[in-house]
């Protein structure tokens, strides 16, 4: 596992440095990643986080609406998976982060992973506020 790998079970300390956030330009990239999410395959997302992959598309990058996909958190959120919007987030999925609205859905999958997260005890440090 990366240094930089946070595991979720230990009850990571909310106070303590977040991994950097980890961008790509190539957003196929994600396409496992994504699959794993959907399946329910925590274990397999866990192995991605801990080799370093992407976690989500950088900022700016341009994607056709064919491409359109939903976000890993979003995919979290709908399934209701917990331990995947904790593992994401202690990771350093970055929620301060919101590309352009037709490649993402609404502002409120933030609002509701500030909430998860605070609920799973991750407090402020691990899910900073939406920019307005």
């Amino acid at each position: 596992m990366s240094a930089d790998f946070v595991d979720q079970r230990t009850n990571p300390d909310p106070a303590s440095p977040r991994p950097p956030a980890r961008f790509t330009e190539a957003t196929s990239e994600l396409a496992d990643r994504h699959r794993f999410c959907q399946e329910g395959r925590l274990y397999d997302v866990e192995r991605w986080i801990a080799a370093g992959r992407p976690l989500q598309p950088a900022p700016g990058v341009r994607m056709s609406r064919r491409q359109r996909f939903r976000t890993a958190l979003e995919i979290a959120r709908d399934r209701q998976d917990h331990a995947l919007v904790l593992l994401l987030l202690a990771n350093g999925y970055d929620l301060s982060f919101r590309a352009p609205s037709h490649l993402y859905a609404p502002t409120g999958t933030t609002l509701e992973a500030n909430t998860i997260s605070q609920r799973q005890g991750l407090g402020e440090s691990h899910s900073p506020e939406p920019r307005s």
